[in-house]
């Protein structure tokens, strides 16, 4: 039993206690956000190091809710707060200590932030649920996914290189040639450092990161929202025997992840996403996360889709992009915005590339190609896949429309039937367009290079 001893603990020694924080069930939050946290008769907290905190918590058994204490806010009102017999617990005599109090709120098992001073981290959310609805996330094409992969390695047996997965765990454009062009020349001086660790947001099954880790040597950690995909990316890397040392994969949602929690503040030389950034909002908090995770002068690339400046989508695309991609709003930030977004939170762009020609060439041919195998596809994986993937090929078919050929109803038969081509429609401009980005977080240094450090020494790697 925990013992309270006589007197109340100093403000003064409070302010050299980093956190404090109380552990529970996440079953709980729901009456703690209305009614408080509650003790029994008093409210127990460990006081740790901020460096710390993934060590023992005092708390119940399988608790899987952190709750940080404002504790300044706290002692301003008067509420005390006094040692025990036990060292670094420290328990309140309040009765109830209201949400006002809480610094914020951790999901243990997820990483995600539920709560913050701001109050509940809710908005520009997409849930699991709503992000599976995009045809690309479907059931059918998991099973797809299993049953080719399955079948991959069985026919390579000892010879299976993660390359051999290619054509089934990439949902991204042209993702090996954009590895390629990140690792073997924009950043190729991470191949020559030891263990370089690289971070993977919005994974997906997996391709280009287990690309990067094979090709280039990285030691990579993912990071994936789905369930599903988390499981198909464990399932190929188990078939590759890739070591958990070389390749973690984490499930979260990276967008309201607290890094430090899950010690990924500074832990990385490069960070790289592709086609993930369009289906999170609040790109301010998303590019804050972005920079904390890399060290000084560590390297990005991110491929999204942008809108040109000064221009607009019409509804119609829009609404396809908000009910077919996923993307919140229906409208992607302007080219302007975002490299503004990224540059105020210490992440300067050496290279914004626009993407869109060759991206439109891409989803065109993927289209065809799947639209001219229908019949062999529904024979082999059922009319459902083909109907959900179908669709969402042609709904991204159609908002990347522009394409610089003079014989597209040749070239492409089956999707100019899908989309309901007509020659009218080439005097619509294409102003949804495609990025690859590239570039550095800023040092701390102020002086020297532009970054602060000279390129191809990223701190933390010597």
């Amino acid at each position: 039993m925990v013992q309270q001893t006589a007197c109340p603990i100093e403000g003064s020694i409070l302010k050299k206690t980093v956190e404090l924080i109380h552990a529970t069930r996440f079953e709980h939050w729901e009456s703690i956000r209305t009614e408080g946290l509650k003790g029994d008769p008093l409210i127990s907290f460990t006081a740790v190091d901020h460096k710390s905190v993934k060590g023992c918590i005092a708390g119940v058994v399988a608790a899987d809710l952190l709750i940080y204490v404002d504790v300044q806010k706290a002692l301003q009102d008067g509420i005390q707060f006094s040692p025990t017999s036990q060292p670094q617990t420290i328990v309140c005599e309040a009765s109830a200590l209201d949400v006002k109090y809480f610094a914020k709120v951790v999901n243990i098992r997820s990483g995600v932030i539920l709560w913050t001073s701001k109050g509940d981290e809710e908005i520009h959310t997409l849930t699991s649920t709503e992000l599976r609805k995009m045809k690309l996330y479907s059931d059918a094409r998991v099973r797809y996914t299993l049953n080719k992969a399955v079948s991959i390695a069985y026919a390579c047996g000892s010879s299976l290189k993660a390359s051999d997965f290619g054509f089934v765990d990439q949902l991204h454009y042209l993702g090996y040639e954009c590895m390629d062009d990140f690792f073997g020349r924009y950043a190729a001086d991470l191949q020559t450092m030891k263990n370089a660790r690289a971070i993977d947001i919005g994974t997906g099954m997996g391709g280009p990161a287990r690309y990067m880790q094979e090709q280039y040597g990285m030691q990579v950690t993912a990071i994936e929202y789905l369930h599903e995909l988390v499981k198909i990316c464990q399932i190929m890397n188990s078939l590759l025997q890739i070591p958990e040392e070389r390749f973690n994969i984490i499930k979260g949602d990276f967008s309201h992840m607290d890094v430090d929690y899950m010690q990924l503040e500074g832990q990385f030389q490069c960070m790289t996403a592709q086609l993930t950034f369009l289906h999170i909002a609040d790109k301010e908090d998303l590019f804050k996360r972005c920079s904390q995770v890399l060290v000084d002068g560590g390297y990005f690339m991110i491929e999204d889709y942008f809108l040109a400046d000064d221009t607009e989508l019409c509804p119609e695309d829009q609404q396809r992009l908000k009910d077919d991609v996923s993307v919140p709003t229906g409208v992607p930030l302007t080219e302007k915005r975002l490299r503004a977004l990224l540059e105020d939170n210490g992440l300067v762009v050496e290279e914004f590339e626009d993407m869109t020609d060759r991206w439109s060439v891409f989803i065109w041919e993927r289209c065809e190609i799947f639209m001219a195998d229908r019949p062999k596809l529904e024979a082999e994986h059922g009319v459902e896949y083909i109907q959900e993937l179908g669709h969402f090929y042609t709904a991204v078919a159609s908002v990347f429309h522009k394409l610089q050929c003079d014989d597209r109803t040749q070239r492409y038969p089956n999707v100019c039937q899908a989309v309901k081509w007509s020659p009218a429609l080439d005097g619509k401009a294409q102003n949804l367009r495609g990025c690859r980005i590239m570039g550095r977080k800023k040092s701390a240094l102020t002086n020297g290079a532009a970054n602060g450090l000279p390129k191809g020494v990223p701190n933390g790697v010597r």
